[in-house]
């Protein structure tokens, strides 16, 4: 990868950053694991991927058969001090992942009216024939 030498110095803290984060963790004894292709976060006694924190990386599929990437995360608003992920962006990664419980929680959405026409506007079409599928089965 080729790094603009105004980022190089950014990148060598980051990597420092990162090489400080996983010594915490590691003393705290949670381990970094990459388990069916999904970087996580597991705790080193009892790992178990129910309990892993995943990581998802925007614009990456997180499975190569998902239909399209993960999204990339618009402006988060902040709430009491928390960032709260804009419901268009759960939406479409719930659509993506398309597994039982994202459809729970896409039928859960859609029936308090979270799920806008301006969020259907700008979905893609699979990911609107999903949410199609979704509705077709209530």
């Amino acid at each position: 990868m080729l790094i603009n030498a105004h980022y190089e110095k950014h990148v060598d803290q980051l990597v420092e950053l990162a090489g400080r984060f996983a010594d915490a963790l590691s003393q705290a004894g949670i381990e970094y694991r990459i388990v069916g292709g999904m970087d996580m976060l597991v705790d080193a006694q009892e790992p178990g991927a129910r309990s892993a924190m995943h990581f998802i990386f925007v614009n990456e599929k997180v499975r190569q058969e998902y239909v399209e990437p993960a999204p990339d995360f618009s402006a988060a608003p902040m709430i009491d001090g928390l960032l709260i992920a804009p419901v268009a962006d759960l939406v479409r990664m719930k659509l993506t992942s398309f597994r039982d419980k994202d459809r729970v929680h896409i039928r859960d959405m859609d029936s308090v009216g979270l799920i806008t026409l301006d969020i259907e506007a700008n979905i893609s079409e699979p990911l609107s024939l999903r949410l199609a599928q979704i509705r077709a089965s209530e």
